[in-house]
Order: structure tokens, then sequence, then C-alpha cells
């Protein structure tokens, strides 16, 4: 059998070796297998080497036989491993019975004098497999304990100097440290085999190294067991660089406590999440989110699992954004003290301009020799009131837009409210040849709004309404209960209509359609105010129009089961909630 089917059969048996309830955690049967490797390697170099002692000493006494039977120790060890799978047993159990077997080699060679003193201080190399505190403590003092058994045997005089070791001797111990060498080449090369011991399949193995985020395999030391090819595109290193402290290394100073932090919290408490700076190929740190979960119950030895995304473009994009979110709160609050001082500035005089040209025209001071002076400081008024108006619905948008718009609910009869917005606006439908007519819900109805938002809701609907209807048209203003027990106002107009296109656009402020008929001025922000006002009620705007029929704006308030008050709303009139639209109005209003 040539070397290369002796390691592949070896390598073999050792995998089938692994207890099978850890065959499912690739890191643990890594380990097992070097551990077995080494042990079962170190025994067959002690068998190996015991045909040439025979050949050059002869037959080996009682003590040499015990020598040579001590060598089987580790051979057991691994079998116990094999076994039960306790791999901190295993190598409590490995290091007394090496420690052991030194012993006696250098009682039966000289003692203290004896050169197989040297490979005491190979002992501790079976640390690397322990994983516990109390397996670390007793691989050390196994040594230890040795060195001061010999010693002691040697002042007492019970281990007298013998003669020095003969040539088959000498020829053992380096059989057996060539077996050492043997187990951590080993090692080495289960190490170098780590991507395919992280998934037996393959096809996992290859579908990890495919992942954009770099996935990893930590002790709770935060030291790092297998890593994907990842590694690669997001540090610029080898997976097998980053091993032990290699990832440590790669994380900014500042940031290893937070990354240690996480190890411990993931630990117990099952993950953790944690944002920390990693070093790249060039030298650059970039912002990592790092996502870490724990492998199993919470236990000595369990692992950790870890997946860390290059989260640095987000992070950019996250200070732009605030950066932006700050200066447009800036300008807003600039808007805002600029229309708080345009509404100072703007209403004083124009209050002034209103006043007297109102007492201009109604000539309270005296006659006007001509009729077209009274007609001129009646226009000054008109158009003062217009401005004041415009002044009025800008501030009105800002205080929404700034969320400075404050409404208080209460109970108040509703029908009160439609009646003196209808008052208010006869005057102008009267001078433009327009019927106005009202519908409410009862003069025992309650509802629970703000009143001062509900009435600038129905004069802003009701003004957009006799703007846009033609003389001799109609406009309804009224108020129904809906089935979920929500005030729903309307007003309803027979103008031109609304191209279905357009609906969309109209509530945005400063839009204004044209419909071919005079809409007669404004800033276009009425209904922009209305819908702000509706949202602040949690309620909702509803635009429904027909080309050549009609328009119908419906603004629908939830009571008091949405909205903050405790105020009860009385049950409605199911027989007189929703108007009889299509008898007293004519056909067109019901689109």
């Amino acid at each position: 059998m040539s070397a290369g089917a002796f390691l592949s059969s070896f390598r073999r048996g050792i995998v089938a070796a692994v207890a099978p309830q850890l065959r499912a955690d690739p890191a643990e049967c890594l380990r097992q297998e070097t551990f077995l490797a080494s042990q079962l390697l170190l025994t067959l170099a002690t068998l190996l080497a015991f045909p040439v002692y025979l050949y050059a000493w002869g037959k080996p006494d009682v003590a040499e036989v015990a020598v040579f039977a001590l060598s089987l120790g580790p051979a057991l060890c691994a079998l116990h491993v094999s076994r039960t799978g306790n791999l901190e047993r295993g190598v409590v159990l490995a290091g007394g019975a090496a420690a052991l077997l030194v012993t006696a080699v250098v009682l039966s060679t000289g003692g203290l004098a004896s050169p197989a003193l040297v490979f005491m201080a190979v002992l501790p190399g079976l640390i690397m497999f322990a994983r516990s505190r109390l397996a670390t403590v007793a691989v050390a003092a196994a040594p230890v304990a040795a060195i001061s058994a010999v010693a002691g045997l040697a002042a007492t005089g019970a281990a007298e100097a013998g003669p020095a070791p003969g040539a088959a001797l000498t020829a053992a111990l380096a059989a057996a440290a060539m077996a050492s060498l043997l187990g951590w080449s080993a090692r080495r090369s289960f190490s170098g085999q780590l991507a395919q011991s992280l998934s037996r399949g393959g096809a996992d193995a290859e579908l990890l190294d495919h992942a954009p985020d770099l996935v990893v395999r930590l002790r709770r030391n935060g030291n790092l067991l297998a890593a994907n090819a990842a590694a690669r595109r997001l540090l610029g290193l080898a997976p097998e660089d980053l091993a032990g402290e290699g990832l440590v290394r790669c994380i900014h100073v500042q940031d290893r406590p937070v990354y240690l932090q996480a190890m411990d919290t993931a630990w117990l408490d099952g993950s953790a999440t944690a944002g920390i700076r990693l070093k790249d190929g060039d030298g650059a740190f970039e912002q990592v989110e790092l996502r870490v979960r724990r492998i199993g119950e919470r236990r000595k030895d369990a692992d950790l699992v870890g997946m860390l995304r290059n989260v640095q473009s987000q992070v950019e994009s996250e200070a732009a954004l605030r950066s932006a979110l700050a200066a447009a709160e800036r300008a807003s609050i600039g808007k805002g003290r600029l229309l708080a001082n345009m509404s100072h500035e703007l209403r004083t005089p124009l209050n002034a301009i209103l006043g007297f040209s109102e007492i201009l025209a109604t000539e309270l001071m005296g006659k006007f020799e001509q009729e077209r002076h009274r007609e001129y400081a009646q226009l000054i008024h008109d158009s003062g009131s217009h401005l004041l108006d415009v002044v009025n619905a800008i501030l009105d948008m800002s205080k929404l837009e700034t969320g400075r718009f404050q409404v208080f609910p209460e109970p108040f009869h509703l029908d009160e409210a439609i009646k003196a917005c209808r008052q208010l606006m006869e005057p102008q439908a009267a001078q433009g040849g327009i019927l106005l007519e009202a519908d409410g819900l009862g003069p025992e109805e309650e509802v629970t709004a703000d009143p001062r938002a509900v009435k600038q809701i129905l004069l802003n609907l009701m003004s957009n309404a006799i703007k846009f209807t033609p003389p001799g048209g109609k406009v309804m203003v009224g108020a129904y209960r809906t089935e979920t027990g929500a005030v729903a106002l309307y007003v309803a107009d027979e103008g031109r209509g609304i191209a279905p296109e357009d609906i969309d656009r109209l509530g945005e402020p400063f839009v204004q359609l044209k419909t071919g008929y005079d809409h007669g001025g404004g800033t276009g922000l009425g209904l922009s105010v209305v819908r702000g006002l509706a949202q602040l009620h949690d309620g909702t705007m509803r635009i429904e129009s027909t080309l050549g029929r009609g328009t119908r704006v419906t603004i629908v308030l939830p009571q008091a089961d949405r909205m903050e008050t405790v105020v009860p709303v009385r049950p409605a009139r199911a027989a007189t909630l929703r108007p009889p639209v299509d008898a007293d109005l004519p056909d067109r209003l019901t689109a």
C-alpha cells in the first residue's frame, strides 16, 4: 500500500470514528478528528518501535514491558472519545496517560539525568484540544506533577541514576517525537480542509461561499473558528488568515469591547446585534453590522455563528438623509418665522385699509360728489378683503404643513354650524344668481369635532362650489351618518365638472384647474386646507365629479370611537341620514 493510499484510508477511518451525535457540528467534528488522529499516530509510532527494541535489546524485562504497555494509553483515550464524544475528559485522560508514560521512561533511563525528560515539555501541547478551564488546568498540571514525582523519588534515593539509554531506546523516543510531529501535521492538514469540513454535503459549502455576507463560526472569546469565502470580498483576506484572533485584529480598537460584549450577550441570551468597524483590504475602516447567535443550548463549549454585512453605504445614506432633514427643518422654521412676521406686517395695514375703505364706501363721513369715488372705495375694500383671505389661507396651510395647527374636538350641533355657514355665503351666492340650499342631521343631533375647523371646511367647500357654478345653478351643503357612525359633510354643485385625470391633482397646494368658466380668483389653497383639516380629525376627503354634470366633495370625520375623546355620540336616525339628493337636486348634482 502506498503512503497516499494509507493516509486516505486512515483519514476515512478517523472521520468514521467520530461519535455519531457530534457529526452535525462541523467544528466539533474537526476538533475530535484532529485529537483522534494525533493519539492514534502516537500509539502507532510506539508499536512500530517495539520490534526495533526487541531486535536491538532482546527479550524485555517486566519493567520494559510495562513501559510499552503504557504507550497504548493514547489509543485507549481515543477509543473513549470515539465512544462517548466527551473530548474534554479524553484530553484530561490523554494528558495523564502521557505524563505517566514519560515518567516511567524517565525513571527507567536515568531519572533527572534522563534525556527523555525533555518530553515533559511536549505534554502541554494537548491544551490545544481543551476548551474548558478545568481540562486546561489538568493538562498543564500533569507534567508538573510528573516532574515533581521524579524529583521526589530522586531525593529519597528511590530512583537511582541508571545507564544512559541505548540506541534502541533512543530510536523509540525519536519515533515518539516523530509521531508528535505527524499528529501536528495531521491537525494542520485537517485545518486546511476546514471549508470542506463545514459542510460535508459539498453543495452547502459552495452555497455558503457564494453568500454576499461574511459568515463566521466563533468561540465565546471572539476567536474565529471558520469563515466563508466572503472574507476576501469584505476584508481582502483569506478565511484562514482570520483564524484565531485574526478577525479581532481587523476590528477598530474602539469597537473591540463592543464586539466582545456581543459575544457574551449572544452566548447568554441566544443572539445579539452590534455595529462595528472593520479594516478592509485597503486599510480603510468600513461600518459593518454584526448579527451573532448561539449554536444549540447554552453550555461551556457552545460555539457562536455570526454574519457580518457591510453597511457603509447605508450609513452614509442615513447621514445624508439626516443632514437633508435638518436642512429642511431649518428651512421650515425659517418659513414659519417669515409667515408669522408677514401675518403681523400685512394684517395690521390690511385691517386699516378695510376699516377706512368701508367707512368711505358707506359714506359715513359724508356724501361723495361723484358716484365713481364710492365705487373706488368699494373696490379698495373688496381687494383688501381678498388679500386678507389669501394671507389667512397661506398661514393656515403653513400651520398644517408644520404641524402647528391644533384641533380641539368637542360635541356641538352640526346643523347650527351648517346654518351659520349658509347665512355667511348666501350674499355671495345671490350675487352670482346661484341657489344655495342646506340639509343637516337634525336639530338634536350632535357630532364630536373641532367646531372652528368644521366651519372652515364648509366655508371653503361652499366658496369653491359657488365660484365654479354658473348663474342659475344650485349648490347644496349637507351632512349624514355613514354605516360606521362617522359624520360625512358634503357640498355638491352644478358646475362644469372636473376631468378624471385632474381629480388626483386637487388638494395639492396652489393647484388651480381651468374648467372653461371663470374661477373667480383664489390661490388654489382651499381644498388643501380642507384636506389638512380632515386629516387632523383622522378623516378623509373624497371628490366625485363628471364633466357637464357637477362635482360633489365629501368629508368623512370619524367619531368618538376613533378620536381621543370620551364624549358619547347620539344614535343617528337611520331613515333620515342620507339626504335624498336625487329628489331635491337636479340629476347632475348626483355625480
